[in-house]
């Protein structure tokens, strides 16, 4: 184990941890044996035909839902389970868990496109491996006894489609009817999350130590911690810290009567978009000033270090003008309100 800090080994000595803290992972065997191993980066391999399907899922449910609607867990387990995956001719391999939902390892039947049920011994994380060659739909069912446990399409099609074009195309026609699918009934797989729990008379730590951040959860004794991260590299990261100033600037400057219609604005989206909950981290009212104003300068193609009372977004002078800009609703705003100037 590399050597620690006093505030490292203080934590050590005062907290259960799992997952990573610092430049040192901590785990536990299944017996309960705790042990340690020093952290290793691991590059993000390139995107895959696989897993360029979640991407399309996700950017899709993006257009009409968001993880503080309620019933977003549903929309997105019926995206999973009944999208399609498109890929190319050749050869792939699906992790059980995931493609087939297998939760137990045991004996199970599967049948591709209708043909002879092939038993095969499966465990969640087994890689069934398939060469899908013929261009158009397939159906790969898995049983359990007698009984369809889960069935999956795959729709191989020519190397000269778009994969992200093939999804959308797909949701044009199905969204509609995917979201009226029953929810599938399976068990949803384990999710191992890093966290420190405080086994001494305090009930939580904050704060920076060393080159990491430690905050409290909403559960009692229980606290997170994140790597503090460098973004010298970072050209987005950057780009937000010069111009945030001249965001924050302007929202400074606006009008009164703004600031009225805009804190009765943000009243009615907030509870639209966001579930209330006992301990959340709320956007506010200059939050979504920033939001509104990055959104409209990224569809004009305007560059905000420019951006000032003087120099502000060409065509936009009223909260109607901002909103429709930047795609945002009206949640029931009159007229008039849309109507009152920004500055």
């Amino acid at each position: 184990m590399p050597e620690t800090g006093g505030s490292h080994k203080f934590l050590e000595h005062n907290c259960d941890i799992h997952g990573r803290l610092g430049d040192t992972v901590y785990r536990r065997k299944r017996n309960g044996v705790k042990y340690t191993y020093p952290y290793s980066f691991q590059a993000k391999y390139e995107p895959t035909v696989l897993s360029r399907r979640s991407d399309c899922i996700i950017r899709k449910a993006a257009e009409f839902t968001n993880p503080q609607y309620e019933g977003f867990k549903s929309i997105i387990r019926k995206m999973y389970y009944y999208t399609p995956f498109f890929i190319y001719p050749g050869e792939y391999e699906f992790r059980c868990n995931t493609f087939y939902m297998i939760r137990q390892k045991g004996n199970y039947g599967i049948s591709i496109d209708g043909g002879v049920v092939q038993r095969q011994k499966l465990a969640p994380r087994t890689m069934a491996g398939y060469s899908l060659m013929e261009e158009g739909v397939h159906w790969l069912r898995c049983y359990n006894g007698t009984t369809l446990y889960s069935e999956r399409q795959v729709i191989v099609i020519p190397e000269d489609i778009s994969l992200e074009e093939a999804y959308d195309d797909w949701y044009d026609l199905h969204l509609a009817e995917l979201l009226s699918q029953p929810d599938p009934a399976f068990a949803t797989l384990p999710i191992y999350r890093r966290y420190l729990k405080s086994e001494s008379i305090y009930l939580d730590f904050s704060g920076k130590v060393e080159d990491f951040v430690i905050y409290p959860s909403c559960k009692l004794k229980y606290m997170y911690s994140h790597k503090i991260g460098s973004y010298e590299n970072n050209h987005q990261t950057q780009y937000f810290c010069a111009v945030m100033p001249r965001v924050l600037a302007c929202w400074q400057e606006v009008s009164p009567q703004f600031t009225e219609v805009w804190q009765e604005y943000y009243a009615r989206w907030f509870p639209s978009n966001y579930r209330k909950r006992k301990c959340c981290k709320a956007i506010g009212r200059h939050h979504l000033w920033s939001k509104a104003v990055f959104k409209a300068a990224q569809l004009l193609g305007f560059d905000l270090k420019t951006l000032s009372q003087e120099n502000w977004l060409p065509g936009i002078t009223t909260l109607g003008d901002l909103l429709d800009r930047a795609g945002f609703g009206s949640y029931g705003l009159s007229q008039v309100e849309r109507g009152v100037k920004i500055f």
